[in-house]
């Protein structure tokens, strides 16, 4: 075996890995054993796409991260991390806590743009005297 060939397969160990946490984690958020089937099902398409063709494993190592990041109130900058590092990035997220809703490290415009918008005009006029 060459070393880019062992590379290769310690990278598509890393992807799978990733999957598989990314699988337990979904499966813990979900009630529905509909939904844990199908995330299951999906998996394992994905681990064959992936083999297949290696940007359908960037793809999904993405809308991983998204995922996890959303339900643990974290910046969207782990998505761009899941691009670039793929699956370390996708267990790191998956081993973090969950922040509170109040501690969320979004990057997302609306979160910025209501957090610095002025207060809105108060509602109504001034009082009416008799």
């Amino acid at each position: 075996m060459t070393i880019t060939s062992v590379a290769l397969q310690l990278i598509f160990g890393l992807y799978v890995a990733g999957l598989i946490v990314f699988g337990i984690f979904v499966s813990r958020e979900q009630e529905s054993s509909n939904t844990k089937v199908g995330v299951w099902i999906g998996i394992v398409f994905a681990v064959i796409l992936a083999f297949l063709w290696t940007a359908v494993g960037l793809g999904m190592m993405v809308a991983a991260c998204f995922y996890v990041e959303d339900k643990k109130n974290r910046s969207r900058m782990w998505a761009i991390l899941g691009l670039l590092i793929g699956p370390i990035a996708l267990l790191l997220l998956v081993a973090l806590p969950k922040l509170d809703a109040g501690d969320s490290l979004s990057l997302s415009l609306n979160s910025w743009s209501e957090s610095s918008a002025p207060p809105p005009p108060p509602q109504g006029g001034p009082p009416i005297e008799k």
